[in-house]
């Protein structure tokens, strides 16, 4: 079934080639299949995936509490999430489904995130820029974080999991979630492919964007290949992976998508808006218009290993210039300790 993942953010977000761009919220899956049926048919390598991924609730600025998703990565001090999961307030993320439970001590946002306007955020969200990194208050020791994907994974299935709003295909995203809900996609190209022929190249560029569509396995809704098709290009794209084929919907922003590497899940992207791009370009390849998580609906994901330069810089910072005074001053001080001590054995030979 397919499930849709939502994303929280700015509501009235569009692209020049979509109908409406929006900040991911939920997992919606193909055929709606009762949840407990579709999670008791896991295959066993997800249950230790699932306690790395993390609820994450805020304060809204106008009052009540939002929701995101995010992933716990290696070592279990950083969670990797969306910008627009950090915009609210007291940040508290539940783990292994609510028994372990962290608050925000820092966050850090990518500097390239701009949310100053409706454009901006558009903008953001298309050049690779909607990351963040909230530090917990205290490591989670009890689950194995997430290791990071290298390289691109274009062509690749993944999975989604999140705590967003849930639906089917046919009517897309229309419950809130009871927890914890997964399905899968592949990742079919980059949004600069995608965009470049219809609008233009995305200039500038700060990350890698995959794009993923939801297919129901017939060409009709493969919305990647039909844009291509109406465009001239040839792209590939499969008709689906049957009825564990998902789409993110509203909660589900910051969200992992993880391919199956080595034995283990690793982070591949960060799950970032949904869009219904078919009606806004004359191909009739959506059910629904304007973007509700349906059928030929697409996603867009933040390449891991596109920002990696930034993660590390903020995960394992270069030293301050002071900081590296004290450590050459420490050094020169063990040096003449260790001479001091050469010259001690040598009189006491004498």
């Amino acid at each position: 079934m397919l499930r849709s993942i939502k994303l929280f953010g700015p509501s009235a977000v569009t692209l020049v080639l979509a109908a409406g761009m929006q900040p991911a919220q939920a997992v919606v899956t193909a055929s709606g299949m009762d949840d407990s049926a579709y999670m008791m048919a896991a295959p066993p390598d997800l249950s230790n995936a699932f306690d790395a991924v993390a609820k994450i609730t805020f304060a809204l600025p106008g009052g009540g509490q939002g929701l995101c998703t995010g992933s716990l990565l290696a070592g279990g001090q950083y969670v990797l999430t969306s910008a627009q999961c950090v915009q609210g307030g007291s940040l508290s993320l539940a783990f292994k489904q609510g028994t372990e439970v962290r608050v925000a001590s820092q966050v850090f946002v990518n500097p390239h995130w701009n949310a100053s306007n409706a454009a901006h955020v558009e903008q953001s969200l298309s050049n690779g820029s909607d990351l963040a990194l909230i530090r917990l208050d205290q490591a989670v020791s009890s689950v194995q974080g997430f290791t990071m994907a290298n390289g691109s994974q274009v062509g690749k299935n993944v999975l989604i999991a999140g705590f967003g709003k849930l639906g089917s295909g046919e009517t897309g995203a229309m419950f809130d979630a009871d927890g914890l809900h997964y399905g899968y996609n592949s990742l079919d190209l980059t949004l600069q492919t995608f965009q470049t022929p219809i609008s233009g190249a995305i200039t500038p560029v700060h990350g890698e964007v995959y794009v993923a569509d939801f297919d129901d396995g017939t060409q009709e809704h493969n919305s990647v290949a039909r844009i291509g098709e109406h465009f001239g290009q040839t792209w590939a794209s499969s008709a689906g992976l049957g009825a564990g084929e998902a789409l993110i919907a509203g909660g589900d922003a910051g969200s992992g998508a993880y391919v199956f590497e080595q034995g283990r899940w690793q982070l591949a992207g960060v799950n970032s808006f949904m869009q219904g791009p078919c009606h806004n370009l004359g191909v009739g390849c959506d059910p629904i218009p304007w973007g509700q998580s349906s059928y030929g609906d697409i996603m867009g994901s933040v390449a891991v290993y596109s920002q990696r330069q930034w993660i590390d810089s903020v995960m394992m910072p270069v030293p301050e210039p002071q900081s590296y005074a004290l450590f050459i001053a420490g050094l020169m001080g063990l040096s003449f300790a260790l001479r001091q001590a050469r010259v001690s054995v040598s009189h006491s030979r004498r």
